[in-house]
């Protein structure tokens, strides 16, 4: 599954023309999604596997996966932070976030707040 990104990432980079370089990219942003589903599903099933009753696992991963809800039931998940306001902070950082100053830095507080 690394290796599917990587090659996806690389293709990008590699391309000797424009056209190409367009078309890699277009893919990669296609595939993308794909490739974080089948890692959340991977990691879940590793989790459920792994975990057994009575032990305490912790986890730490990007915003933008969904593996809780591919977690089995029985399992209890307690959150740092809320995940939605990291999913924020992280799209204002790939955007431009000059023109979100004060909001970029009350979504920097929280990170780094104490729980």
């Amino acid at each position: 599954m690394v290796k599917d990104e990587y090659d996806g990432i690389q293709s990008v980079l590699k391309s000797k023309n424009y056209i190409q370089k367009l078309y890699s990219l277009i893919r990669y942003k296609i595939l993308k999604p794909i490739f974080l589903l089948r890692w959340d599903k991977f990691i879940a099933e590793r989790i459920a596997e792994t975990l057994r009753q009575d032990e305490t696992g912790i986890l730490f991963i990007g915003a933008f996966h969904e593996i809780i809800k591919k977690l089995p039931r029985d399992i209890t998940v307690l959150q740092l932070k809320e995940i939605a306001k990291i999913r924020k902070y992280q799209k204002i950082i790939q955007a431009d976030y000059r023109d979100n100053t004060a909001h970029f830095e009350r979504l920097t507080e929280y990170l780094i707040s104490k729980l």
